[in-house]
């Protein structure tokens, strides 16, 4: 069973994306200008990111951290259920970065997974949006999107004391996958974060192949 779960995990991580490895660094390797990740975890502008699984009553949270180029990777595991989480940089000098979780049905019925994507933000007035949710203050905005070509993520009600998170319910039929994508930005106003996710909307998987293309 270990074997085949291994060998599965592997299948979900695309060549493109690059080499990783799972010995953590001295300290936190850098992801892009704002980014970091080390053992513990991801951060970017200060805040973890974090994921949160449920599928049949069970809650899978991300393994231990693999370090790539401008990218991190941790797996995500459940009975009937394998995922890669993976947060990386874009070679383009933007103050974000963005997400990808690929999800894999690896049992014979159909599951329902609850998915949720978080960010760690504790400053600013929060305000929710379609498929996004942002806090802001005068002088800086942290807003964390989803980046998927369709948009079917919603902001968690009642509005959260601190940070920002995003839900996702998706139905998986049997050996069947499905791609998740995030952008999370913080910008300076009168930048506005829109205008970044837009950027990369729907483009996610290939911007993570051009990323490690790049020699980066």
């Amino acid at each position: 069973m270990a074997r085949e779960r291994e060998r599965t995990l592997s299948e979900l991580e695309d060549p493109a994306w690059g080499p990783v490895a799972d010995e953590a660094p001295a300290g936190a390797r850098p992801l892009g200008a704002w980014g970091s990740a080390d053992a513990g975890g991801v951060s970017f502008a200060g805040a973890r990111i974090d994921t949160l699984l449920l599928c049949g009553g069970a809650i899978a949270r991300p393994g231990a951290v693999r370090f790539g180029s401008r990218q991190a990777r941790r797996s995500l595991t459940l009975p009937g259920l394998l995922g890669i989480h993976v947060v990386f940089a874009p070679v383009s000098p933007r103050p974000l970065l963005l997400g990808l979780v690929r999800l894999l049905n690896v049992c014979s019925e159909l599951i329902y997974v609850e998915y949720t994507e978080t960010w760690d933000v504790g400053e600013g007035s929060y305000r929710p949006a379609l498929g996004a949710c942002e806090r802001r203050t005068p002088h800086a905005i942290w807003a964390l999107a989803d980046a998927s070509a369709v948009v079917r993520a919603v902001p968690p009600g009642p509005s959260p004391r601190r940070g920002l998170a995003l839900d996702i319910r998706i139905a998986l039929p049997p050996s069947s996958r499905r791609e998740l994508c995030f952008a999370y930005v913080r910008c300076t106003p009168p930048e506005e974060p829109a205008g970044l996710v837009r950027a990369f909307r729907g483009d996610v998987l290939k911007e993570l192949e051009r990323t490690f293309g790049t020699g980066h």
